[in-house]
């Protein structure tokens, strides 16, 4: 492990004047200008970084290279537009990140975050509801990506990472005149090369830096964040559901079914021990049209459906396994083909109904048609929807729009793309 190093504390000239006001997140569940709460499900080490450097924080220095040369962690301070009761001007301290990894021999460059005095922290029961937020800006222009990475690392030297992809920077930008929120989910750290860490003794937080940048940091803080970036689907079960399958979707089950939409269409889904239930709805001024009767199915009007029936895959995955499905349903003609056999499926129900514009479909998915068992409660599969619009004259779709992975190619080979599906027992 790398040695810990003391920082100097370095006031540098206040020279830099802002307001400071922190905008709503657009992008992530938890705002930008949230409080922090007390305590996350009974982790309350919640303050990583707040300001002002200490005994808690380290950085690396290259043998016989000045640090400034690679890597150069300082504090600083910013006086803001307001004033305390005495009327005079709030300073915010924060740090200064200056690295160039090609001014020298730089070989690792990176900072260590010890937080609540390197105690051994548990983050185990928080790890699909909370997210690490640091509150950074520019120095000098504005950014659109980050050439950093994040660990978690335990005190047997075990580390779980994440990088600073442009998902997790707020709004896609950060700022030089204001301060933006940097998003790193506990759910989205790269879990399936991290088997052996302990989430229940933390060490520390650690930084690495790459190429070369510039970046003042105010705080960085645990703070509650549901799952990751990938959507989440809860779908009710029971052992046994009554439902009639006639396209109106009226009864009482499926006002509890989570409504997840993307582009103009709407998806619910139900569950029970031998069948899975979706109802579709959207408006449309054109028609139902798709003529074809086998793997040409989606170049028409077509719903597609993508999930795995084994929750213990790796998430990451880009390629499909035995246990992953996907088929598509006729909107026209109300049969279902199975792309990964490349065969008709038997068993499917369909039935439409039709209010002006307002289509409605409802569909039972026996499991058994798909040579499926019951699926578990209470646990992470992967599930992906997709619509497909034909064009006018029914020879070829026109657009598709889909759930998790809309705007990016390959869903129907790539599990990495699908959303997350829970099935969640009916009280």
């Amino acid at each position: 492990m790398f040695t810990k190093i003391t920082i100097p504390f370095l006031v540098l000239t206040l020279s830099l004047v802002s307001c400071v006001e922190m905008k709503n997140q657009a992008m992530f569940d938890a705002p930008a200008d949230q409080e922090i709460p007390e305590g996350i499900k009974n982790f309350y080490a919640l303050n990583v970084f707040e300001g002002k450097l200490n005994g808690e924080h380290w950085f690396s220095v290259p043998p016989e290279i000045e640090s400034k040369e690679c890597l150069d962690i300082t504090s600083t301070y910013f006086i803001t537009s307001e004033l305390d009761e005495n009327g005079e001007a709030i300073v915010e301290p924060a740090m200064r990140w200056t690295w160039d990894k090609q001014a020298g021999d730089c070989d690792w460059m990176g900072m260590g975050l010890g937080w609540d005095g390197w105690s051994g922290k548990d983050l185990s029961q928080i790890t699909d509801k909370a997210a690490i937020q640091l509150k950074v800006r520019s120095v000098k222009g504005d950014l659109k990506s980050l050439p950093l990475a994040a660990c978690l690392e335990d005190y047997g030297d075990n580390q779980v990472w994440i990088g600073f992809h442009p998902q997790v920077i707020e709004n896609g930008i950060i700022k030089e005149d204001e301060w933006s929120n940097v998003t790193l989910p506990l759910a989205e750290f790269e879990w399936d090369i991290a088997q052996d860490i302990d989430m229940s003794n933390i060490k520390q937080m650690l930084v690495q830096f790459e190429a070369a940048g510039d970046l003042y940091v105010k705080e960085i803080n645990v703070i509650p964040f549901k799952g990751g970036f990938t959507k989440r689907i809860e779908i009710p079960y029971a052992n046994q559901l009554d439902l009639t399958i006639d396209g109106k979707t009226d009864e009482t089950l499926w006002s509890q079914a989570q409504a997840i939409e993307f582009a103009s269409y709407e998806v619910k889904s139900l569950s029970d021990d031998e069948n899975f239930y979706f109802s579709l709805s959207f408006d449309s001024e054109q028609n139902i049209i798709n003529p074809f009767t086998d793997g040409g199915m989606w170049n028409g009007d077509g719903f597609e459906i993508a999930f795995t029936s084994n929750h213990e895959l790796g998430k990451k995955r880009v390629f499909m396994s035995s246990t992953d499905q996907h088929f598509i349903i006729n909107l026209a003609n109300k049969r279902a083909w199975d792309y990964r056999n490349s065969s008709l499926i038997e068993g499917i129900q369909v039935a439409e109904s039709k209010n002006n514009e307002t289509y409605q479909f409802e569909i039972k998915v026996p499991l058994s048609s798909l040579d499926l068992d019951a699926f578990t409660p209470n646990v992470k599969y992967q599930m992906e929807f997709a619509v497909g619009k034909s064009s006018a004259d029914g020879t070829k779709r026109e657009m598709q729009y889909k759930w998790n992975s809309e705007g990016k190619d390959g869903f129907y080979a790539k599990p990495a793309l699908w959303g997350e599906m829970t099935l969640n027992p009916l009280n």
